[in-house]
């Protein structure tokens, strides 16, 4: 019971999930590069941040209208799952070259870097995170 809970709310399935996301956004990256030379091609993005921040802290408007305090277990749903749908958009960039491709090489480039950025750091958290249930249990603490 307790382990289940261990990973199925907290810190490591929203790191799960960011890690998952950021992993599909590098493929939409990575697509976006591939085709940089392709005519009528527009570079997409994943949208997903503003949305997985609002499911971790809440809303702005959540906080701004009045905080909400769960004092029982039937007031709110709470299954550990993130409610968000991340999708694709186009990234609209403003230059368009004639063949019609608005793929931003050195901005993908940036993007990509960033992005996988974002995923290590992810990933080390969660190899933290399970070593110090792996400490825990070996030390029985």
């Amino acid at each position: 019971m307790f382990i289940n809970s261990m990973f199925s709310r907290g810190t490591i399935p929203i790191l799960s999930t960011v890690m998952d996301l950021r992993s599909r956004n590098q493929d939409i990256i990575s697509s976006n590069i591939a085709n940089a030379e392709t005519p009528n091609y527009k570079a997409k993005k994943l949208v997903f941040e503003d949305q997985l921040r609002e499911a971790v802290f809440g809303s702005k408007a959540d906080k701004e209208l009045m905080p909400m305090a769960k004092t029982h277990p039937d007031h709110l749903p709470d299954n550990g799952l993130i409610p968000f749908v991340p999708y694709i958009d186009l990234q609209n960039n403003q230059t368009v070259r004639n063949d019609g491709n608005d793929v931003e090489l050195e901005k993908e480039m940036g993007n990509m870097i960033e992005n996988s950025m974002m995923f290590n750091a992810a990933s080390q958290i969660v190899a933290k995170k399970i070593e110090g249930l792996k400490n825990a249990i070996r030390e029985g603490k």
